[in-house]
């Protein structure tokens, strides 16, 4: 009787995993008709980049199916190429990293020159994946896989006088300093106390290679970070049993737009990344004592470098096990691999030491519930009307992926060979929390978004993502190649294409001096002239910018400096302080003020020579005593 509860529960599953395309269609098919019934044009032109790739992947999926093509599926090479010259392939990869580097000292900041040479980088990889190779040869892609990630990386973070991101980097590099200073860990004040690892790391590394902490930051950090490329390789290693996929599917992770920005992010953030992969393998493949000790000690070295990323790690590993359960109750998997137990342990480690954290700082949920209770819950427009066909361009990096992803999760359900093995769960788990990968319903509220730090979850998930896509691309191309050889092609341009909008997305290339939509994430020398001789005046009170306010906030863990942001371009209110104004960046890029003085909510002020805010500036600081000009900065005292 029990065993025939669980086919009958088998057989249920595999027929509504059978029926995902055809139930993606209708739900479609369904959402149009709704809108187009409801008059509501613009949305369903918006929405075309999100279900249009859905649904001929679904359509594709399904024809391959009904031809009988879908049972010959297998991973084989493409391209013949002999190990001689795979590493000929490589030699020519090397040489262009070194024309790469050579262009990127050459210029001011990274010319469109030196993305060609990246994309160029990365097509002789694409031909070596997908070519027959020795196990050497395969070896080496792995290399040139991390070092064009590092040569994208490094060509930001130590171009630039300093790079800053998001700005968090500023505390880091002051925290760190400090922790050198005084030789042991320090109460700043600061909540980065309570999670020391990074910077100890960071202490630790620049006093053995002997370099600047400044420099130590971005250098260490990118090194380490590229063990999440090679534990990402050995986790699609075991899970797919597959050098060519498992390689491809490093590229795309390697080189997805998430995974390259919090790589020049150095960060807690990024290091706790690198963690959360490590634990995501030694979960998934091995049970023994020994890997279950070295999984709590970096499980409690996840909590002691970034406390915030264990509560999306903890969810992620809840899905994964609770879909392993499921699937083993049904016959579908034979071998739970995430324990129960560590899950249950990973969550008390996080709620206990957050308590302790929230004890200690008087800390707690109040921080996630104050904006809502600040302001009434905002939804975003994010598409002027009239502008939906250039939105619609602007997302085709989002059509490119979900139309491999989607494929990809559609094969991997459906290969009775594959049930038996992580892959199902990993295609589940893409299927899933494709939901916080790609901009959807949730990201219309801001304060939801926002408190939640939904951005956060997307660098996580890209794991699963490129594995799905992955076999997506793989799929694609090999019932392909039976019906035209036009088509690989295609399809080998699109991934070309999605990976050269990754690296040169706006938040990937806002070094660029072509974008200026974005602030530039980057203090250029001439700032940084500026910024010292503030610090060498004592300085108690200044007014400044954003990204300035936030360097002289991190300054204030040592000093006792007090920052305020502009409010206004009508500086009249500004009676007995400092001002530092960042008069280039305003005229180029625009700066960004407050609202109300607060750090949480800015909006960007740009201004031309024309402006007649550019007279009202002008005339108000007349009036102060300006006691520093270089061209690109105005330094005003009382």
């Amino acid at each position: 009787m029990f065993l025939n509860s669980k086919e009958n529960s088998c057989r249920l599953l595999c027929r509504l995993l059978s029926l995902l395309p055809y139930i993606s269609i209708l739900v479609i098919s369904t959402i149009y008709i709704i809108l187009f019934i409801l008059r509501l044009y613009d949305f369903a032109i918006r929405s075309l980049y999100l279900l249009v790739p859905v649904a001929i992947a679904s359509f594709i999926f399904i024809y391959f199916k009904e031809s009988n093509s879908n049972s010959t599926f297998q991973i084989k090479s493409l391209i013949e190429v002999n190990s001689y010259r795979g590493f000929q392939l490589f030699l020519v990869s090397i040489l262009s990293h070194i024309f790469g580097i050579v262009i990127l000292l050459s210029y001011n900041y990274r010319e469109l020159y030196y993305f060609i040479i990246i994309l160029f980088l990365i097509s002789i990889i694409l031909i070596q994946i997908m070519s027959t190779q020795t196990i050497l040869g395969r070896n080496l892609v792995l290399i040139e896989i991390m070092l064009v990630s590092l040569n994208l990386i490094l060509g930001v973070t130590l171009k630039y006088s300093l790079y800053f991101g998001s700005t968090d980097i500023f505390f880091h590099i002051e925290l760190a300093r400090l922790y050198l200073q005084n030789s042991h860990i320090i109460d700043t004040g600061s909540s980065y106390f309570f999670y020391p690892l990074y910077h100890v790391f960071i202490v630790i590394g620049t006093l053995i290679m002997d370099i600047s902490i400044e420099k130590g930051v971005f250098v260490l950090t990118a090194i380490a970070y590229q063990a999440s490329t090679l534990l990402a390789y050995l986790f699609f290693i075991k899970t797919t049993k597959n050098e060519q996929i498992s390689l491809l599917n490093s590229l795309l992770f390697s080189l997805s737009k998430d995974v390259i920005y919090y790589g020049m992010y150095s960060t807690p953030r990024s290091m706790s990344f690198v963690l959360f992969i490590l634990v995501l393998y030694l979960a998934f493949f091995y049970k023994n004592l020994i890997y279950r000790i070295l999984l709590l000690i970096v499980s409690v070295s996840l909590i002691l470098f970034h406390h915030a990323s264990l509560i999306y790690i903890s969810v992620i590993l809840m899905f994964a096990n609770f879909l392993e359960k499921t699937l083993g109750k049904c016959g579908v998997i034979r071998n739970q691999k995430i324990s129960s137990n560590f899950v249950m342990l990973l969550c008390v480690f996080f709620v206990s030491y957050f308590y302790f954290n929230t004890f200690l700082e008087n800390f707690g949920m109040n921080s996630i519930t104050y904006s809502f209770k600040e302001d009434p819950l905002l939804i975003v427009t994010q598409v002027a009307s009239g502008n939906e066909f250039i939105s619609l361009l602007n997302k085709i990096y989002i059509s490119i992926f979900l139309f491999f992803g989607y494929m990809g999760i559609l094969i991997l359900l459906s290969k009775n060979d594959l049930k038996s093995s992580p892959s199902i769960v990993v295609a589940l788990l893409g299927l899933i929390f494709l939901v916080l990968y790609v901009p959807s319903p949730i990201f219309m509220f801001s304060e939801i978004t926002q408190n939640f730090r939904l951005d956060r979850v997307s660098l996580l998930l890209t794991i699963f993502m490129s594995f799905i896509m992955g076999y997506g691309i793989w799929y694609s191309i090999t019932k392909s190649v039976s019906i035209s050889k036009l088509i690989p092609i295609v399809i080998l341009f699109s991934v070309l294409l999605y990976i050269s909008l990754s690296i040169s997305s706006v938040s990937n290339a806002g070094d660029s001096e072509y974008i200026t939509s974005v602030s530039r994430p980057y203090f250029k020398l001439s700032e940084l002239d500026a910024l010292n001789f503030v610090k060498k005046n004592d300085v108690l009170n200044i007014y400044s910018d954003y990204h300035v306010g936030r360097y002289f906030d991190s300054q204030s863990l040592s000093n006792k400096i007090t920052s305020r942001i502009f409010t206004s371009p009508d500086l009249s209110y500004i009676k007995n302080d400092w001002i530092f104004l960042r008069v280039s960046e305003l005229k180029l890029r625009g700066l960004e003020f407050s609202y109300g003085g607060t750090t949480s909510k800015t909006y960007k002020y740009r201004l031309n020579d024309t402006d007649k805010d550019m007279y009202t500036i002008s005339l108000n600081l007349a009036k102060k005593n300006k006691t520093y000009d270089n061209g690109n900065v105005w330094i005003f005292s009382s």
